[in-house]
């Protein structure tokens, strides 16, 4: 029995991508353990990424895309942190974009690319009202 599988290929993209970030406090030290959110408009999009380490550095890893980078703000950077506001604010859409911040874009490319450095602006550190 064939068990050969047809494979359309303008259909389906193999390649992988990434791209190395170094992320920076608004004064310019290296910040760690921050997650950045890569996104997407394209379903089924899965960015991942690690936390940043003591470094402030981490890869974003995919398939080659523009996506939009975004992060919680200071206030919200741990877990417990986030969980409660999220639990304070059940269903809430603008306390949901008032907990993010929105960095900007990155081109996640084949083959690697030049390290990526972003420094956070100052409104990074409060949530805003």
């Amino acid at each position: 029995a064939d068990r050969s599988i047809e494979v359309d290929h303008d259909q389906c993209d193999v390649r992988t991508a990434s791209r190395p970030v170094l992320v920076l406090d608004p004064d310019g030290k290296p910040l760690a353990d921050l997650r950045l959110v890569a996104s997407t408009d394209e379903p089924h999009s899965s960015i991942g990424s690690r936390p940043t380490d003591a470094a402030g550095k981490t890869t974003l890893f995919g398939w080659p895309v523009t996506a939009r980078l975004s992060t919680r703000r200071a206030p919200l950077r741990s877990d417990d942190a986030f969980h409660r506001w999220t639990r304070e604010h059940p269903g809430d859409q603008a306390a949901w974009s008032r907990a993010m911040l929105e960095i900007g874009t990155v081109d996640l490319l084949p083959g690697g690319a030049p390290e990526l450095v972003i420094r956070l602006p100052l409104e990074w550190r409060a949530l805003p009202r």
